[in-house]
């Protein structure tokens, strides 16, 4: 443990799903900035909440992490796949399987409305992020859980209801605007 992660990991405010976050992205780098070396701050500042496909890092915690998200992606994909009676393969991004996974895919798709099943797939995402906190307490790989949290927190801080009814709307119109352009464009085409 060096110094520059104990003072850092001590000082940064305490982070909850359920709150907005207590700290902007750029003001925990800047704090990073300030207690760490220039490689470990360019580390954090250039790791994404999804990275797809994900390139091995340095820390395990992030390549464990990216590996739950693309198995927790997969599951997802086999489900609504198996709904829709599609073939999943070419959606899957890796050949790894895990039955917690699943159940807790399962469970998210059980949700009606897209923010619930956003809602339950971001604390699944929590949940993960929580266990992988153990035995990382003032290290490089605590402030790498920290900043993908403060990435969650982030994202869903964006999540709008009335802009999202919108796209949706928008998404429903569609075909219908594509079947009238096409009858625009070929008038004869019709009976």
């Amino acid at each position: 443990m060096k110094p520059g992660f104990y003072y850092l990991v001590a000082s940064l405010p305490e982070l909850s799903f359920d709150r907005p976050t207590p700290i902007a992205l750029k003001d925990f780098l800047a704090l990073c900035s300030e207690h760490l070396p220039a490689v470990s701050c360019r580390l954090l500042a250039e790791t994404d909440l999804f990275q797809l496909p994900a390139s091995p890092t340095r820390l395990r915690v992030l390549n464990v992490w990216f590996e739950l998200e693309h198995m927790l992606r997969n599951e997802l994909a086999r489900l609504r796949a198996q709904r829709l009676g599609w073939d999943v393969t070419p959606h899957l991004r890796s050949a790894g399987r895990d039955a917690d996974l699943a159940t807790v895919a399962a469970r998210i798709l059980q949700n009606e409305s897209p923010r619930p099943a956003e809602d339950e797939l971001d604390r699944a995402r929590w949940t993960f992020l929580d266990g992988l906190e153990f035995g990382h307490y003032f290290d490089l790989e605590s402030l790498a859980l920290y900043w993908l949290k403060l990435r969650l927190l982030e994202r869903r801080a964006v999540f709008n209801k009335g802009r999202g009814r919108e796209k949706l709307r928008a998404f429903v119109a569609l075909p219908h605007e594509l079947t009238r352009q096409a009858c625009a464009a070929a008038p004869e085409a019709l009976p």
